[in-house]
């Protein structure tokens, strides 16, 4: 068994993040009528106010008419318009993450946002055009948790109605992402050439962007809206265009709440069992996205709900800026069950399985059953603990709403209890068949890494309590730490000997290497003592320490140079 975990293990959920932003008081008489009588803090905000969207109340002020009802499209427009004055807010915020501060320069590289250089009257690509691109993408769509089969998406394309044909917005966002998957296989594999003829991908995102407007104005086909705003968004963090990419991800976020795609609970999944009337009420009446026509069309929304989590999550760690899921608010709270394979959706033998969801994220008796889980869970499972401990690792000492310390070591317990059972999924999956890693391989060798991480963060944190409040050793937490570093840094040599480039893995390397360059630096200054083990585990000589994180800083400075976003990452490493 891993030895990353204390004996003991509490029972709790992560504390919410700080952010040690303040609200200005309104003036008397500003806040809406709702807010008014439930006496709650009001944003103050027209149409409609921050309280009101969430609950998904009219909000109505006492000089103004009432707005738009909750689903409408207008009420969309007036949720969007609210989420741009959050997005200025956040903006704000953005100056004071110290990652960011020494790229205050004029190229503004980093943190600013690109407008794009052309505006939208540019000729449209025939798809001929773009299929050399999406059959790149598709070979990768794995790693971008899509779950379209390719077979699929070009019978669409042939498909005799327009609107059952994928949406533009779609296809051009996964053109734009299979241009860069093109260049990058190109560098890492010599022999690879692309299509003989290169498409432009500032030409293909200003197209991306014009059908992303046009399919969002007309609310045509929403779910390829989604999905294709949820590429473009990775495909701007991926090029260090962060704002660009932060606001993309808000929305979207912000989209799924609309669309309750965070809510479909077990009462929604028995909406498509043969016992259920066809009459019934549902949740999707008066929805902009209406009730689902198929048991595959639900595993669609499902997986898109997914989607969206998972890269707000991750560019929320990557910025240092809020998620835009405000878990706490029970009209947020994530009731979706975890994704399963597309085809058990299309038999209908999702919807008759045991229901699982955000809320068994930490249960050790479901923990055992990873094997059985799909990669796609898996990835998600992972990223929602690594995001968990980046919030411990913030504010351990947060109370509030559950006791930091209880919460650290369920998540602890739950982390190394996934990752004692990533050796179980390798097997299931029948990987290893060969000297060369599998996609699937990656996909677990990535899941390994933001598990070992979370190691990394949840032990940084119980390094950091005061002396009553650490509920273990500090010099075993620090022995854990270096194992989980060494570790990753490990994975990410056996990346980069399959060619297999992962921004996320990228990521992963940040932690580790400071982890290295801290413990190198303490023995320096303090020594360390060789002549006993610590944690049950070998102590580690100076010369060995600094080789590995020689070859983590290396790795890291490699997929900089594919990756524009990593730059910030290493110069905080070399800063260290």
């Amino acid at each position: 068994m891993s030895n990353f975990i204390p004996d003991k293990a509490g029972r709790s959920t992560s504390p919410r993040r700080t952010t040690g932003r303040h609200t200005q008081k309104l003036p008397r008489g500003s806040a809406c009528v709702s807010c008014r009588e439930r006496k709650v803090r009001c944003d103050g905000n027209e149409p409609v106010c921050l309280v009101c969207e969430r609950a998904g109340r009219t909000c109505i002020y006492s000089s103004t008419k009432v707005a738009p009802a909750p689903g409408s499209t207008a009420a969309l427009d007036a949720k969007l318009s609210s989420l741009e004055e959050r997005m200025r807010q956040l903006t704000e915020l953005n100056a004071d993450v110290d990652e960011y501060d020494d790229y205050d320069d004029a190229e503004g590289n980093f943190i600013s946002a690109h407008p794009g250089p052309l505006g939208f009257d540019v000729e449209e690509i025939p798809i001929e055009a773009c299929r050399p691109f999406i059959d790149i993408f598709f070979e990768k769509s794995l790693g971008y948790l899509l779950l379209v089969p390719p077979e699929r998406f070009y019978d669409d394309i042939h498909n005799a109605d327009p609107k059952h044909q994928p949406h533009p917005a779609l296809i051009y966002a996964m053109t734009l992402v299979g241009i860069e998957c093109s260049a990058i296989r190109a560098v890492v594999e010599p022999g690879f050439h692309p299509s003989s003829a290169p498409l432009k991908a500032d030409v293909v995102l200003t197209l991306a962007r014009k059908h992303l407007d046009a399919s969002l104005a007309n609310a045509d086909r929403l779910l390829d809206h989604l999905q294709a705003s949820i590429l473009v968004a990775f495909w701007l963090l991926r090029q260090g265009r962060l704002q660009e990419a932060q606001y993309m991800t808000s929305t979207n976020a912000r989209l799924t709440v609309i669309y309750k795609l965070h809510q479909i609970d077990q009462v929604a999944m028995r909406e498509y069992l043969e016992s259920t009337s066809t009459s019934a009420p549902s949740i999707w009446d008066g929805t902009l996205l209406r009730k689902p026509s198929s048991h595959q069309e639900l595993g669609f929304r499902i997986a898109v709900f997914w989607q969206a989590y998972y890269y707000d999550k991750f560019l929320s760690m990557t910025t240092g800026l809020l998620s835009a899921y405000n878990e706490s608010s029970p009209e947020e709270e994530i009731t979706t069950p975890w994704l399963r394979p597309m085809e058990e959706y299309k038999t209908g033998q999702a919807l008759h399985g045991p229901y699982a969801s955000f809320g068994t994220l930490t249960d050790l008796n479901e923990l055992e059953s990873t094997s059985n889980h799909p990669f796609t869970t898996l990835v998600l499972k992972a990223v929602s603990m690594l995001y968990r401990s980046s919030n411990v690792l913030v504010d351990p000492l947060a109370a509030e709403p559950y006791p930091a310390i209880d919460s650290m070591r369920i998540l602890l317990a739950a982390a190394t209890k996934m990752l004692d059972q990533l050796p179980k999924v390798q097997k299931h999956s029948g990987s290893r068949g060969s000297s060369l890693l599998q996609p699937s391989e990656m996909v677990i060798t990535v899941v390994e890494c933001m598990l070992l991480v979370t190691v990394i963060n949840i032990h940084g944190a119980a390094e950091s309590l005061p002396s009553p409040h650490s509920f273990w050793d500090k010099e075993q937490s620090q022995v854990f730490r270096i194992d989980a570093a060494r570790k990753v840094i490990s994975r990410g040599q056996l990346m980069k000997d399959a060619n297999a480039p992962y921004l996320s893995i990228g990521f992963m390397l940040t932690p580790a290497c400071k982890v290295l360059a801290e413990h190198s630096r303490h023995i320096r200054s303090v020594g360390w003592d060789n002549s006993t083990s610590k944690g049950g585990m070998a102590p580690v000589a100076l010369e060995d320490i600094e080789k590995e994180l020689s070859i983590g800083v290396s790795l890291l400075s490699d997929l900089a140079e594919l990756f524009p976003v990593l730059e910030v990452q290493l110069e905080k490493i070399r800063a260290h």
